[in-house]
């Protein structure tokens, strides 16, 4: 289960709260937990694009981008998208390595 912390949740039907929201309504960037790990969502350059950024991980900056295609996002599905980078990264280095 992932936490979030701070959220100005915007659903696409404009409604505040809820589990679902918009990236292209995004007000502000999030703060979600996940396996006890700490990651920032917010807007990408464009509405499309959600980025997320590992910050308590051990590489200032680290993260990955999704383009979500302007499509509604779940909370559910960013823990999804987490949960799948946190599984390819490397203990030792803290980045998502090369076999």
């Amino acid at each position: 289960m992932c936490r979030i912390k701070k959220c100005e949740n915007t659903s696409a039907s404009g409604s505040q709260g809820g589990s679902t929201w918009h990236h292209r309504f995004m007000a502000e960037p999030r703060e979600i937990t996940v396996l006890g790990e700490t990651f920032v969502v917010s807007e990408g350059d464009t509405p499309a694009v959600l980025n997320v950024e590992w910050i308590s991980g051990r590489n200032a900056g680290y993260g990955f981008t999704s383009n979500r295609s302007g499509n509604p996002v779940t909370d559910e599905e960013i823990e999804i998208l987490i949960r799948a980078f946190l599984a390819q990264v490397d203990d030792r280095t803290g980045y998502i390595g090369e076999d």
